[in-house]
Formats: structure tokens, C-alpha cells, sequence
């Protein structure tokens, strides 16, 4: 939801601006989650913290793809892939440490989203200068395009956010505990 309007961000605040606040705005959300306990508004903030994760998200793949010439373009990628899904490794890791339960997790939570924002701060100056082609920030214009690329995108997207968001409940299903099914997503 949020995507089509990131580039509009970027350029109306700055790429570095709106990857920075996109850090530290879902960083500082999950003290909101750790006060809340009502499913609606927490789906709410998820929702909200999704769309400003967008934004460091699109603006970090924009820049790899921008600044990694052809030679190391595969090294870059393979980098980065290892740093993204790094996270998603480290992620369970902290539930089943501090549990799913109480304050700390959300507190180790927000201190880890918000520190993304550090070395997108440290490497400011290197941002490469906004392309001079035109584009049309649709999506729609995007899909008129290439519509099997980008049906083939937002399936690869909800078929992998859906089952690693399921692996833990398999696990649970299965019997494990729920530190053991946590450490499933790891």
C-alpha cells in the first residue's frame, strides 16, 4: 500500500529524511504496542509501521541497484540479502530470549528498528544524485508495463510474508513450545 507513495516522499522530504523517520517512526510504534491491548488499534500501528518500513526498504534496494555497477552487482546483492534476511534471523531469536511477553521485548524492539536508522545516517553523503529519467510514480503505469513482473512480484511478497509469518503457528500446531516454534522463523 505504502509503495507508490514512497517516491513521492523521497522527493518531497528527501531519500535520507524518509528512510530515517521510516526507521525510527516503527522503532518508537512498538512502545505504542506495549500500551495498547486491543487487537484493532494494534493492527492499526502494524499497519503503520509496515508503510513507514517502506520506506528504508525501497529506498535501500533503489540505492544497491543504482550504486552496484555490473561487475560487483552480484556481490553487492548477495550482501545485502545476507543483512536483510540477517534480521529476519535475529528477529526470533529475541522473542524466544526475552519472551512474548512483558515489556522487554518491545522495549528491545524499538531500540533495534530505530538503531537502523544509524548507519542510514552514516552514509548519507554517498547518496547517489536522483535519476534525470522520467517516471511516472504510478503503479498502475508500472504494471501497464510489465503486468507479468509485477503480478509475479506481489505473489513472490504475499506467498513469503505469509509463510514465515505461519511457520511459528505450524510449530505450535505441531506441539513444540513456543520458544522452540519461534526459533523455527531462525
Amino acid at each position: 500500500l505504502a509503495m507508490p507513495a514512497v517516491a513521492h516522499i523521497f522527493s518531497r522530504f528527501g531519500a535520507i529524511n524518509a528512510m530515517v523517520f521510516g526507521a525510527i517512526f516503527p522503532g518508537t510504534s512498538f512502545l505504542a504496542l506495549a500500551a495498547v491491548n486491543d487487537a484493532a488499534t494494534w493492527i492499526l500501528v502494524r499497519v503503520i509501521m509496515s508503510m513507514c518500513l517502506a520506506a528504508p526498504w525501497l529506498g535501500g534496494e533503489t540505492w544497491i541497484n543504482r550504486v552496484a555497477h555490473d561487475e560487483i552487482r552480484g556481490r553487492v546483492i548477495a550482501l545485502y540479502t545476507v543483512a536483510f534476511f540477517g534480521g529476519f534471523t535475529i528477529g526470533p531469536i529475541i522473542l524466544s530470549t526475552f519472551g512474548t511477553t512483558g515489556l522487554d521485548v518491545f522495549f528491545v524492539g524499538a531500540l533495534a528498528t530505530a538503531l537502523a536508522a544509524l548507519p542510514i545516517m552514516a552514509v548519507r553523503e554517498f547518496v547517489p544524485a536522483p535519476s534525470n529519467e522520467e517516471h511516472s510514480g504510478s503503479a498502475i503505469a508500472a504494471f501497464a508495463l510489465v503486468p507479468a513482473a509485477m503480478v509475479a512480484a506481489f505473489m513472490s511478497g504475499f506467498s513469503e510474508t505469509s509463510y514465515l509469518s505461519l511457520i511459528a503457528s505450524v510449530g505450535l500446531a505441531a506441539g513444540l513450545d513456543e520458544q522452540t516454534a519461534v526459533r523455527l522463523l531462525s
